[in-house]
């Protein structure tokens, strides 16, 4: 075996909270930048993403900070009018840290900043019908940008690297090459949907294409990774786009956009995947398709959380297998975020002893007790959990429980239960009784999962369907400006760190785009185009002068771009 001569050294905490700390002394903050740019450069040789997550939020907040007075939230809202930030994380994931999403936007770019595990910006509203998205995603180095929708992500990576479509939570994460990628540079994605059909194109090359696109998860979302600072520009919405007025998340055996990965808990894949070749002296075991087998499954439209006797617990085939006590607790939660105003309903059947399921919000379950609503924080398991807590802890809040105390639960039936968030307050209502109101922590992601102890009862949901206060089309406004922000002012602090954070980078390739798009406006504008652009001002503090080379004479091309 050859020897390794330099092995990666290791990074020391110690050495970043050195960094950090130094950044608050004027006299040594020169030092902290210089010591936070090593650490990020041996973060990312050794492949250690949850450094490069936690550097690149602390670089952020020193940009921040340096610009001025802002406002606490500014790291948490991007200001867009239709876009919703969120993420999710794995339990391991979640106990070491995991940061929440932060994107900007600035001049029509927007940028991810840091976030979660997998990190989204949803479209406000669901889409479906038939349209064309159309955006223009940065990738390079760690800075990869991706898109999702219909319960998958499209990520296309450059070679050497494999491309990847998995479905949302990775159940499945099929693999193929895709060699038409830009390195550090902006590639054209384009979507195109139909009732029956889905593509995916990226610089006019088919990436992906799909006969049977999902209709439980009809959300459009920009998407990357946690330490990836990417970027994207030029968003389009073409075509006739419908908004349903309900989402059923199941369809059939579809259950598209939900996720049972946080305690690597096993749901069947998406589409059935070829037969893979096992290698040589290795035996292949072949993999279960049985719903029972799977922790979560859905038939016919209806959810079962499988129940498993505690010996059975201990399976090699689960990632925690030493522990049994950390296969109690069981999670399975929807990919999007639950809005202001929105309404998500289910019915779920309930036999005591056998079959039983809990609502959830984030990591807070509402325990549907007899006696009354009871609260569980979900840990993070035995192996990671640092506050102590049990896998099986209660709390009881009486002063947010509401109507009769014995739960109008009726045995050995379906019961139906509806949450609905109005501004950080949520409303459970069971049986058409409103049984508990309570206020959401803003560390709660607003995730609506399902939960149960899966060694003492098996679990069963139907019917679940989310409404919301949703437009019932696009306005020709937003349409033409899908990155407008809302129409409250920011203060020329917040501008300016928007710009810092975007960096200029990401504006430096913008030049051409500016160009073109100046040429074609009268003189007087065209002057007054590029004079913001190019002068400093509120929005940016120095000169931006940039060049951006083109043909000549560039040679036709061969075939339409799209």
């Amino acid at each position: 075996m050859p020897r390794v001569v330099n092995p990666p050294s290791p990074i020391e905490w110690a050495d970043l909270l050195a960094a950090q700390a130094s950044l608050s002394d004027p006299k040594l903050q020169a030092h902290g930048e210089a010591m936070l740019k090593a650490i990020l450069d041996q973060a990312r040789n050794t492949q250690n993403w949850l450094f490069q997550n936690v550097i690149n939020r602390i670089q952020a907040a020193h940009t921040v900070a340096a610009i001025g007075k802002i406002s606490p939230a500014f790291h948490a809202d991007p200001g867009l009018a239709f876009w919703l930030p969120s993420g999710f994380t794995s339990s391991w994931g979640h106990s070491q840290g995991g940061a929440s999403s932060w994107w900007v936007e600035q001049q029509g770019v927007i940028s991810h900043v840091t976030g979660a595990e997998e990190d989204f910006l949803y479209f406000d509203y669901p889409l479906a019908g038939t349209f064309t998205f159309s955006v223009e995603a940065y990738d390079g180095g760690w800075a990869e940008g991706h898109i999702a929708y219909g319960g998958l992500l499209f990520e296309a990576m450059g070679a050497p690297l494999a491309s990847h479509v998995p479905s949302v939570g990775r159940h499945q994460n099929p693999s193929k090459s895709f060699p038409s990628l830009k390195r550090e540079a902006f590639n054209r994605i384009t979507l195109q949907v139909e009732p029956k059909k889905l593509r995916v194109l990226i610089n006019g090359h088919l990436f992906h294409e799909e006969d049977d696109p999902s209709p439980t998860s009809p959300w459009l979302a920009l998407f990357t990774k946690r330490e990836r600072r990417t970027a994207y520009r030029n968003l389009s919405l073409q075509g006739d786009p419908v908004i349903p007025r309900e989402v059923r998340l199941t369809a059939g055996d579809r259950m598209d956009g939900w996720v049972a990965s946080y305690y690597g808990e096993s749901q069947p894949p998406r589409r059935k995947a070829e037969a893979a070749t096992p290698s040589p002296g290795i035996s292949a075991a072949p993999a279960p398709m049985r719903p029972e087998d799977f922790d979560w499954s859905c038939t016919d439209g209806e959810i079962f959380g499988r129940r498993l006797d505690p010996a059975a617990q201990a399976n090699p085939r689960l990632p925690t297998a030493a522990t049994i006590a950390e296969a109690v607790q069981s999670r399975l939660f929807y990919q999007r975020p639950l809005r202001d105003g929105e309404t998500l309903s289910y019915e779920f059947y309930y036999e005591p002893g056998e079959t039983m399921v809990h609502p959830s919000m984030g990591l807070l379950a509402f325990l549907l007790e007899p006696d009354g609503v009871r609260l569980h924080w979900m840990t993070d398991g035995p192996e990671n959990e640092w506050t102590g807590l049990k896998p099986d802890n209660v709390a009881d809040e009486p002063e947010n429980r509401r109507g009769p105390k014995p739960l109008p639960l009726k045995e050995k039936d379906w019961n139906a239960v509806t949450l609905m968030l109005a501004g950080d307050t949520i409303r459970l209502t069971l049986n058409d009784m409103l049984i508990c109101e309570r206020t959401l922590e803003p560390s709660n992601d607003r995730l609506f999962g399902l939960f149960h102890y899966k060694d003492r009862t098996a679990a069963r949901v139907r019917n679940v369907v989310l409404t919301g206060p949703w437009p019932a089309s696009l306005s020709p406004d937003l349409r033409a400006n899908l990155a407008a922000r809302r129409a409250s002012e920011s203060s020329a602090a917040e501008r300016r760190a928007r710009f810092a954070l975007l960096g200029e980078k990401f504006f430096s390739l913008q030049a051409g785009d500016v160009l073109q798009q100046a040429t074609a406006l009268p003189p007087d504008r065209r002057y007054e185009s590029l004079a913001r652009w190019v002068l400093p001002n509120e929005d940016h503090p120095d000169f931006q002068l940039y060049v951006h080379v083109t043909p000549t004479n560039p040679a036709p091309p061969v075939a339409p771009l799209e």
